[in-house]
């Protein structure tokens, strides 16, 4: 688990953290700055509260958000992991898949009123 000091809000690495779990709230795409925000509700360290997070890719190429909810329907992310060609796959409990193609994708810790 990915450990922040309490007043430290940079990213990090998407592949320090563990995303089973976090719920997703809403994303938010701008084209003109080719930017893609995911808003999350991730467990950072065990036994604590989940915090409010945005996965935040830049350079975006391109964004697929499937839901047809196979498994069910579900907010919540399964696993998150990334295919040969540098491309992002978050997986819904749904059965789901986010596909994020982009420069860069990292996770940054927000305060609670920014979500």
């Amino acid at each position: 688990m990915t450990k922040w000091p309490e007043s430290e809000t940079r990213g990090v690495s998407l592949d320090a953290v563990n995303l089973h779990d976090a719920v997703l709230y809403y994303l938010r795409t701008d084209w003109r700055e080719r930017t893609c925000d995911i808003f999350v509700s991730v467990f950072l360290e065990p036994g604590r509260t989940a915090r409010s997070c945005v996965i935040r890719a830049h350079g975006v190429r391109s964004v697929l958000v499937p839901h047809h909810s196979p498994w069910g329907d579900s907010g919540s992310i399964n696993e998150q992991c990334w295919t040969p060609d540098g491309r992002c796959l978050i997986e819904m409990q749904s059965g789901d898949v986010i596909e994020l193609d982009a420069e860069n994708v990292e996770l940054v810790r927000l305060e609670e009123a920014e979500i």
